[in-house]
């Protein structure tokens, strides 16, 4: 099903195939080559108790928002319908998730990023008494027009009229809080405090040769930091950005959300990253680059990845050479 997908993204033009066996680029639109935090807005209803740091919308304003930015966004398109779990299939915080998209390249993502589990999604509901929505539509890709609206009473998320993995994969930050929300919920209503999710890499690293200890590590930093090259420098690699913690007979049992890793590769060196960069080498290994360069060779290349500058390729913004440095940048 995942190659199917792929290829649905190829046939769409939405990915083009590299070079490299497995290794696809996309490209966003100009406007949209980050998350849109203007247009990013919490469901609230009376009484809803937002952080001050959240942008909350009246339900019935959002709800008209919706329909007027949604009504028939989807006509003359696919819909692709898919399952998927946040975290190891059995684990009690690995909530599954329903996500409809018109988008073949957000359907791609996901799969690389999440567990299909179209076949245990039930028992997994079951098992968490609940599941998570994300509705997502490309729309014309106008994106002034673009909205992002997180549920947590419905714990849905919705997107429209963007494409960009941070604004329309909203499985990873918009689920995030989710499963954020449910855990204080649950602190506050039920006065159980066994369970987080937080923003953190977990790795574990070996003890002395002459021991089976593994000491496991978590930690958080803020986006772009070094948090997957921190997490891989470790003796195993768990997670790079997301972590589900929960306390089981008095043990902190941690999970990864994600089984798949959404990076930003500007900076990014063999010689800071080998670990990352030799993943990208490795034959057959899926990955999807978005909005870097691509040489006529059909090689990706970015900012400031240690090598020379190559003299043209094709980007974001279009056709790029060499002379358009430094105003225009390679990525």
């Amino acid at each position: 099903m995942q190659q199917t997908i792929r290829q649905a993204a190829i046939d769409s033009g939405e990915e083009t195939a590299m070079i490299q066996e497995g290794h696809t680029y996309h490209m966003d639109p100009v406007k949209e080559q980050g998350r849109i935090v203007a247009n990013t807005y919490y469901i609230k209803d009376e009484g809803s108790n937002l952080s001050a740091l959240a942008k909350g919308m009246d339900r019935a304003d959002a709800y008209k928002e919706i329909r007027n930015g949604m009504t028939n966004i989807m006509n003359g398109r696919t819909m692709y319908i898919s399952l998927y779990t946040r975290g190891p299939k059995g684990f009690p915080l690995s909530f599954p998730v329903v996500q409809m998209t018109d988008s073949a390249y957000v359907a791609h993502s996901a799969g690389i990023l999440y567990r299909n589990d179209f076949e245990g999604f039930f028992e997994q509901m079951d098992l968490t008494d609940t599941y998570f929505t994300n509705l997502h539509s490309t729309g014309t890709l106008d994106t002034e027009k673009g909205r992002i609206f997180m549920d947590l009473k419905k714990e849905t998320t919705i997107a429209f009229e963007v494409s960009y993995a941070g604004n329309a994969l909203l499985m990873k930050k918009g689920h995030h809080r989710l499963a954020v929300n449910r855990a204080v919920k649950r602190a506050i209503e039920e006065g159980e405090f066994d369970t987080l999710s937080e923003h953190m890499f977990i790795t574990g690293v070996k003890g002395p040769k002459d021991t089976d200890r593994m000491t496991w590590i978590v930690g958080a930093a803020p986006s772009g930091c070094g948090k997957t090259t921190t997490a891989m420098a470790g003796d195993q690699f768990i997670g790079d950005d997301l972590a589900q913690f929960l306390l089981v007979d008095n043990m902190l049992a941690v999970v990864n959300p994600e089984c798949g890793i959404f990076g930003i590769v500007k900076d990014m060196t063999a010689e800071s990253d080998p670990n990352i960069i030799n993943l990208l080498k490795t034959p057959g290994k899926e990955a999807i680059f978005s909005n870097v360069l691509i040489t006529p060779e059909g090689e990706a290349r970015w900012t400031n990845d240690g090598r020379p500058i190559p003299e043209e390729g094709i980007n974001f913004q279009g056709n790029w050479t060499k002379s358009m440095l430094p105003d225009t940048p390679i990525s």
